[in-house]
Order: structure tokens, then C-alpha cells, then sequence
């Protein structure tokens, strides 16, 4: 009865300290494990990707916090993006640390305007009798964005090819 335990203490531990030494944390060791592609695939998506939308938010939530506490009229959401600019310029945030979370959001970027498009339709009262000029405004806007990026964007090339 004693030999019968120790065998079976002795191949439980060996099956233990396999599984301990292949597990998730070791994926990145193994060469030819199957699942390894699905697993980053699951941590970069589940797991990295919230984590940086998160630090994201939470520098948005800065923003918010400062502009509370000094009672200030520039929006949280854009002392958030200045915090954010300033961490990126000074390097004190490498680009890395956030690079996936925010392709994600500029992936599925039309999916944030939908909020604010349905919040419109409440104030409808507002734009009836005004379709024309909202279209020009709109088409106007629209030329206005397109021409300034046209040039920054031509600046920088420029800039770049003189450097």
C-alpha cells in the first residue's frame, strides 16, 4: 500500500512540475507549441489592449480632475489629450506602452459617434429650417479639415526630406 502511494505521490508531482513548467507564463520559451500564436492573439486582445485603453482613460480622467479643481471652461477630455501629448513628447510614456489600445480605438472609431449622432436627434427643434445652411456649414468644415491636413501633412514631408 506504502509503494502504491509513493508511486502515485511521485507521478503526480512529475505530472505537476510538467505542467508548471509548460504553462502560460512559459509559453514564450517554447518553440513548436501549438497554441502559442492563439495565445498572444488572446493576451494582446484581452488582456493588453483594455490595460492600455484603461491608462488611456485614466488620463482622460486627469483631465477632467484638473480642469474640476480649477474650474477651468477647456474641456477635461482636452487637458486629458494635452497630459497625454506632454508624456509622449518628454518620453515619459515610451509610444509602445499604449500603441495597440489606441489602434484599436482608431480602428472602431465611427462606432463613438453613434452616441453623440442619436443624442442630435433630441435637439431637432433646433436645426429645423436650418437644412441648408447646416449643409454648407458641413461641406465647409469638411474643405477646411481636408485643405489643413493637406498642408500639415506637406510641411512634415517637407521637413522631414530637409532633415
Amino acid at each position: 500500500m506504502n509503494y502504491v502511494f509513493h508511486n502515485l505521490q511521485r507521478t503526480l508531482s512529475l505530472k505537476i512540475e510538467w505542467i508548471l513548467s509548460y504553462s502560460i507564463f512559459n509559453l514564450t520559451k517554447l518553440q513548436n507549441f501549438p497554441w502559442k500564436e492563439g495565445f498572444k492573439l488572446f493576451k494582446d486582445k484581452a488582456i493588453i489592449i483594455p490595460i492600455q485603453i484603461a491608462m488611456l482613460y485614466l488620463i482622460y480622467l486627469a483631465g477632467k480632475g484638473i480642469q474640476n479643481l480649477f474650474n477651468l471652461f477647456i474641456p477635461g477630455s482636452v487637458i486629458g489629450l494635452l497630459i497625454l501629448f506632454t508624456l509622449l513628447s518628454l518620453k515619459l510614456v515610451p509610444e509602445w506602452i499604449l500603441q495597440q489600445g489606441v489602434s484599436f480605438m482608431v480602428r472602431h472609431l465611427p462606432f463613438f459617434f453613434i452616441p453623440a449622432t442619436v443624442g442630435i436627434i433630441s435637439y431637432a427643434y433646433v436645426f429645423q429650417g436650418k437644412g441648408v445652411l447646416l449643409i454648407v456649414i458641413g461641406l465647409f468644415s469638411t474643405a477646411l479639415v481636408m485643405a489643413l491636413a493637406g498642408r500639415v501633412t506637406q510641411w512634415m514631408v517637407k521637413r522631414r526630406e530637409e532633415a
